[in-house]
């Protein structure tokens, strides 16, 4: 019952969003994100949790920043269900690359190359960005339940132009973005959350956590590099982002302890990312082991 609610509410806003004005749109979604906050459930509350563990904020503090986090997320939300409506112009108006100039570098110099990801602001808009004005991407997306409502995903992230691998047990993900990155696709990975529970163990505002691999590990496997970039919400629904400074792998290391280098790196560029951005960070699941859900700041 569960899954056939979800996929029904999903498909509504699919449906039926892109067909009434935007400001009436956002103005529901926001609506929505105060009925989810007053709710109060477990993702609110493990949200909660995560954000007191990125902030240190308590009381008042910490609760206005977990209302803010609800309704950046439901803008996030509002805004994947209508984006593949947006014209050129409506994309490069709304998302804005302040430093575009150094992504454009790393795409003509660099020969293979993952996009590494947060769940902060709007990936799904950069994506849309990035594919209509530069080349298409390849991403990694769990398989979710039921199967149609993932098969939704992959129909709306493939009109952005971004090829969707399942990640999946058994699945051979990994040779697949391998293929796909040594014949010059760029690959866009969202990195700072271990669904597998079996990545690399990283330390993560002050806490271990761990971290999917796969990033570290193409950059082994290609000599390639791993670009972070930062996404955030700005003023009049505009989402800004910034690319951030090439990891590149240390070949001298061993494989394994290289890998495990090169995650870190990027965990601690997570960090500061989010530490910048506290409110856009949705993760509403549980990222450390310590760190459960908090009905009350």
């Amino acid at each position: 019952m569960k899954e056939r609610l979800t996929y029904l509410a999903f498909s509504l806003g699919w449906t039926f969003l892109k067909f009434i004005p935007e400001g009436f749109g956002r103005s529901l979604l926001g609506l929505v994100a105060k009925k989810i906050y007053t709710a109060n459930k477990k993702s609110v509350q493990q949200l909660r949790a995560n954000l007191k563990q990125v902030t240190g904020a308590e009381g008042e503090a910490l609760e206005d920043i977990v209302n803010q986090g609800v309704i950046s997320y439901l803008k996030y939300w509002y805004e994947a269900f209508v984006i593949t409506n947006w014209t050129k112009q409506k994309i490069n108006k709304t998302f804005i690359m302040t430093n575009e100039e150094v992504l454009n570098k790393y795409l003509s110099q660099e020969k293979h190359i993952v996009l590494a990801l947060s769940h902060l602001g709007n990936w799904d808009a950069a994506g849309a960005w990035f594919t209509t004005n530069h080349r298409p991407l390849t991403a990694v997306a769990e398989k979710l339940k039921p199967v149609k409502l993932y098969e939704k995903f992959i129909k709306f992230r493939a009109a952005l132009g971004i090829e969707v691998l399942p990640l999946e047990r058994g699945s051979d993900t990994f040779n697949q973005l391998l293929d796909r990155i040594k014949n010059g696709r760029v690959i866009a990975l969202l990195a700072d959350r271990d669904i597998s529970q079996s990545g690399i163990k990283v330390k993560f505002f002050n806490l271990e956590t761990s971290m999917p691999p796969g990033p570290a590990a193409l950059a082994w496997a290609t000599d390639g590099v791993v670009i972070p970039i930062e996404i955030y919400n700005g003023p009049k629904n505009q989402i800004f982002a910034k690319t951030g400074e090439a990891l590149r792998i240390d070949k001298s290391l061993p494989k394994e302890e290289a890998i495990k280098e090169l995650t870190q790196k990027l965990a601690s560029r997570f960090e500061a990312m989010i530490s910048d951005h506290p409110t856009d960070w949705h993760v509403m699941q549980r990222v450390w082991r310590e760190v459960k859900p908090s009905e009350a700041g």
